[in-house]
């Protein structure tokens, strides 16, 4: 009998915060990119760097030099196989609320 090859379709968009308040956690950061990206068994994965609060833009690299828009990176995903997993304190550390009026 034969069995079709299973596929794992699942995609993983990582985000994750750098500099500032986050700067504590970077070995953590490095940590989780690494496992999903070696050990998650993930279809695909897709890694973006921010600061604080991922708004228009994203960054390829920690650098911040290479950016993309945030818009262009979610057309890209498939609406059903798609996660995002965002390690971030939204700057939360630094003890200050940004209200919206």
């Amino acid at each position: 009998m034969l069995v079709p090859r299973r596929v794992n379709r699942l995609e993983l968009l990582l985000l994750l915060d750098i500099d500032g308040s986050m700067v504590a956690f970077r070995r953590l950061g490095d940590r989780i990119k690494e496992t999903a990206r070696r050990g998650g068994g993930l279809g695909r994965s897709h890694l973006y760097y921010f600061h604080n609060c991922p708004v228009d833009y994203l960054y390829r690299d920690r650098e911040r030099l290479e950016y993309v828009e945030l818009e262009q990176v979610l057309h890209g995903l498939s609406p059903i196989y798609s996660c995002m997993l965002i390690f971030s304190d939204a700057g939360a550390a630094r003890g200050v609320i940004v209200k919206n009026e």
